[in-house]
C-alpha cells in the first residue's frame, strides 16, 4: 500500500493506494497520527483502494474516534468497497463523499 500525504490548513488528505489489509492496515494509523498534530480533519481518498479488510475496517474506525464523526471524510469509494462498508452499517456513521 502506498499512501501520499497532502495538508491544506487543517484538513489532510490521504489519498491511499492498495489494499487496506492485516498488513497495510498499520501504516495507514501511523498515516493518521502523523496528521493529527497539525490537522484536525483527515480525508481518506481511496479512489485507488481495491479491498479493504476488517483491518482495514477497524483502522477506518479508528480513526473516526480519534477525530470525531463530523471531521472523517472517506471519499471516492468503489462499488465493492462501498458495499462492504453498507453491510457493516458503518455507512450510517462515517461521512462518505
Amino acid at each position: 500500500m502506498n499512501i501520499v500525504k497532502n495538508i491544506d490548513a487543517d484538513t489532510c488528505t490521504l489519498s491511499i493506494e492498495g489494499d487496506i489489509d492485516t498488513t497495510s492496515s498499520a501504516l495507514l494509523d501511523k498515516a493518521v497520527e502523523e496528521c493529527l498534530p497539525q490537522c484536525s480533519r483527515i480525508v481518506l481518498d481511496m479512489k485507488d483502494v481495491k479491498y479493504i479488510s476488517s483491518a482495514g475496517l477497524r483502522s477506518i474506525i479508528k480513526t473516526r474516534k480519534l477525530v470525531g464523526s463530523d471531521n472523517l471524510v472517506l471519499r471516492n469509494l468503489r462499488n465493492n468497497i462501498m458495499e462492504i462498508i453498507k453491510m457493516t452499517g458503518f455507512a450510517r456513521s462515517l461521512n462518505i463523499e
